[in-house]
């Protein structure tokens, strides 16, 4: 999965002009949700966003019971947040904005249970020094990567959805994908080139975290 990350998050990307036709039809989630009135949109964001964090909290050594608090009290947060929200991707992504409001949260977690100990010159503790930055960023490309797949598998035809799976997910050479499922090697490129485009505007519906682009 890290792999397909790094090809999914850095591969370069050809910004597709506004007359394209392959312009995400439907505008980003948190787009929507700045808008207030669409109970969808904050339906979705839950589902999307909710079991992330909750993820997050079991990896930072939460017991279940707490980091479903801790994620109730950030998705609070972000309700309360968001109708404000400006996104400006050259100032920062919308990961790095939501990793800090989890940070502050676990923070105040960790200062109620008094599992934060300060030292007396008001230094801080290694605790709350810890970088989480990679850590945050590999769970919330991975979070957003597994949901985008998801959302999306419906839309295929099997035999497409399965020369994608081969090819990308599982990173079969291509001519042995090809045999597998036996269709020319033409099909499975089409395939991955299709599935690939498709992955890449929704994981930016989900998070606009990543340009909105054609992979060609």
């Amino acid at each position: 999965m890290n792999d397909n990350l790094q090809e999914l998050y850095s591969s370069p990307l050809i910004h597709m002009s506004p007359m394209s036709h392959d312009l995400i039809t439907h505008p980003s989630l948190l787009l929507r949700l700045r808008s207030g009135d669409d109970n969808s949109a904050w339906v979705e964001f839950v589902q999307v966003y909710g079991p992330m964090v909750f993820g997050y909290c079991r990896i930072r050594k939460l017991q279940e019971s707490d980091a479903a608090d801790v994620s109730q009290e950030v998705l609070v947060r972000l309700a309360k947040a968001m109708a404000n929200f400006e996104y400006n991707p050259e100032i920062g992504r919308f990961r790095d904005w939501l990793g800090k409001v989890i940070h502050r949260e676990l923070l105040r977690f960790w200062e109620k249970r008094k599992a934060l100990s300060r030292v007396q010159n008001g230094e801080r503790t290694n605790e709350e020094a810890i970088d989480e930055s990679p850590i945050w960023i590999e769970h919330f490309q991975s979070e957003i990567l597994r949901k985008s797949l998801a959302n999306i598998q419906c839309e295929f035809p099997q035999e497409t959805w399965n020369a994608f799976t081969f090819s990308w997910l599982e990173n079969l050479p291509v001519g042995d994908v090809a045999t597998r499922l036996q269709i020319p090697i033409e099909n499975v490129y089409v395939a991955k080139s299709r599935v690939l485009k498709r992955l890449r505007n929704e994981v930016a519906r989900l998070s606009e975290d990543l340009p909105i682009a054609d992979s060609r």
